[in-house]
C-alpha cells in the first residue's frame, strides 16, 4: 500500500503540488519540486491509499492524447473513480507550474496565461493521476489529471503533453470517497453553483 496526494495547488494557487510515496511536493514557478514543509496548506486535494488493482504494461509512442485512450480501455465502471500510478521512461514531458496569487483572486482561467511551461526529453519518472466520473463536475476535474514527479524528486508540475517511452500502468479503483469541507467565512460566502465546465477545459489543456 502507498499513501500519495495528487491536485491541485497550495494555499494561493503557489505552484502545483505532487505526492508520492507519502513525500510531498510542491514545484513552483522555477520547475523545481520542493519538499512541503509543515505549516504549508492546501485549498484543495485529493488524496488515496493506493492499492494496485490491476497493471499494464505501458506502450511506446504515445502522446497524451493516447495514453487516455489506452486507459479508457482498462477502467471498467466510469462512475468509479480510479487513481493511476505510472513509472518510466518518457521521451517527451511537459509539464507546468503557475504563479502565487493575492487577493483579490483571479479566475484561474486568467492565472494560467502566466504559466510557466518545462519540456523534458528522456527523462525517468512517476506520472500520478486520477480519473473523476462526468458526474463530479463542480466538484472535481472530471476524466484524467495528471502530474508528474522525476526520478530523483527535483523536478515535476502538470502534465499537458508526453510521449511515452517504456514503463507499466498501476491502477487502483475507487469506489467510495470522503470530502471534507472548509469551515471558514470565506467559503461560506463562495457562490458555487456556476458550471466551471468551459473554464477547467482551458485550464486543463496546453
Amino acid at each position: 500500500m502507498q499513501t500519495y496526494r495528487l491536485m491541485v495547488t497550495f494555499n494561493h494557487l503557489d505552484g502545483e503540488m505532487v505526492a508520492l510515496d507519502g513525500s510531498f511536493y510542491q514545484v513552483k514557478m522555477d520547475g523545481v519540486a520542493y519538499p512541503v514543509k509543515a505549516r504549508q496548506q492546501t485549498p484543495f486535494a485529493v488524496v488515496t491509499q493506493f492499492d494496485v488493482d490491476q497493471d499494464a504494461v505501458l506502450p511506446a509512442d504515445l502522446d497524451y492524447q493516447g495514453l487516455q485512450q489506452k486507459l479508457d480501455r482498462l477502467i471498467t465502471n466510469r462512475n468509479h473513480f480510479y487513481a493511476f500510478r505510472i513509472p518510466g521512461r518518457f521521451r517527451k514531458m511537459m509539464v507546468r507550474s503557475v504563479p502565487a496569487q493575492l487577493p483579490p483572486y483571479r479566475p484561474l482561467a486568467e492565472v494560467v496565461k502566466e504559466q510557466a511551461v518545462f519540456h523534458y526529453e528522456d527523462t525517468e519518472g512517476t506520472l500520478i493521476g486520477f480519473y473523476a466520473p462526468d458526474y463530479m463536475q463542480g466538484l472535481n476535474v472530471p476524466g484524467y489529471h495528471f502530474h508528474f514527479l522525476n526520478r530523483n524528486r527535483t523536478r515535476g508540475g502538470h502534465v499537458l503533453d508526453l510521449q511515452t517511452g517504456s514503463g507499466k500502468i498501476e491502477i487502483d479503483e475507487i469506489s467510495e470517497i470522503v470530502m471534507s469541507l472548509p469551515h471558514s467565512p470565506t467559503f461560506a460566502t463562495l457562490e458555487l453553483a456556476q458550471d466551471q465546465a468551459k473554464s477547467l477545459q482551458q485550464v486543463e489543456k496546453k
